[in-house]
């Protein structure tokens, strides 16, 4: 400021907070921006905290209001997963092959994000008789660096059944072959015996795209579309908001919407009153 002059923070946050919002026009990274200063103030025991003042919250509220509508994205279905799995899993397919048909699948079974499902160690897949444990270390959601953990119960018709498939047996099958690393899916293109790296989100993106030719699909799914399918597919069957919303770690009814498909299945009745 001229002259050595100070702002108030009480002022200066929500100018920030307006800044944050123009440049990105998203209510997430303005929602995000609040959080942290929310963080940085209590952090430093500043009272009242100006991140939590009226202004801004009026500033983020508006961001709300004035964001653009969410892009439905296509989503995934069960029968296009089963197809994936079932021509780019198993013992007798490639590496390559294999690594990116087990990511796709994991990324539906448990909900992840690409990032969260490319940072997967193997010290963070803990399988028994019953379930495999995730623990997922890197979330969109988890500000304060704590890992979650998320439960995928083994198929019980895995066996019976050449149109079923078993996201568990299927990891145990990949971690027999996968090369010497820390990383669940590493990076396979080192010329390196031991791969120091794992999968690039534009490396997943490329994989993706060689499935959905290879398997026939013509409809435009992303990274995003395995997230969304899952929601979704959960939806569909009747499994309560609230736990599909546990289950993939969204905070709030406003993120968690834009994934799950408007559909009859969905509906459950709501298109039906008279």
């Amino acid at each position: 400021m001229q002259g050595g002059e100070t702002v108030d923070p009480t002022t200066l946050v929500p100018l920030f907070l307006a800044e944050k919002f123009a440049q990105t026009g998203g209510r997430g990274a303005t929602e995000t921006a609040q959080a942290a200063l929310i963080w940085y103030f209590d952090m430093m025991c500043t009272t009242p905290n100006p991140a939590r003042a009226i202004h801004a919250k009026a500033v983020v509220e508006g961001a709300r209001r004035l964001a653009p509508a969410p892009v439905h994205r296509e989503k995934v279905t069960v029968e296009e997963v089963r197809l994936i799995c079932r021509s780019f899993t198993g013992p007798s397919t490639s590496l390559l092959d294999h690594r990116i048909g087990t990511l796709l699948s994991i990324m539906f079974s448990a909900y992840l994000r690409v990032s969260e499902g490319i940072a997967l160690m193997k010290e963070d897949i803990k399988v028994d008789a019953d379930q495999m444990m995730i623990t997922i270390r890197t979330s969109k959601t988890d500000q304060y660096g704590q890992s979650e953990h998320r439960p995928i119960r083994r198929s019980k018709d895995s066996s019976s059944s050449s149109d079923s498939f078993c996201p568990v047996a299927n990891m145990e099958s990949w971690l027999e072959r996968v090369p010497e690393s820390r990383f669940v899916f590493p990076n396979l293109s080192s010329v390196s015996k031991r791969a120091t790296t794992h999968m690039s989100d534009d490396n997943v993106r490329a994989e993706l795209r060689r499935v959905l030719a290879a398997c026939g699909i013509t409809r435009k799914l992303t990274t995003h579309s395995f997230r969304g399918g899952a929601a979704t597919t959960a939806t569909e069957i009747g499994v309560p908001e609230r736990a599909v919303m546990a289950a993939g770690r969204w905070k709030s009814v406003g993120g968690f919407q834009p994934y799950v498909a408007v559909s009859t299945a969905t509906l459950q009745g709501a298109d039906a009153l008279l």
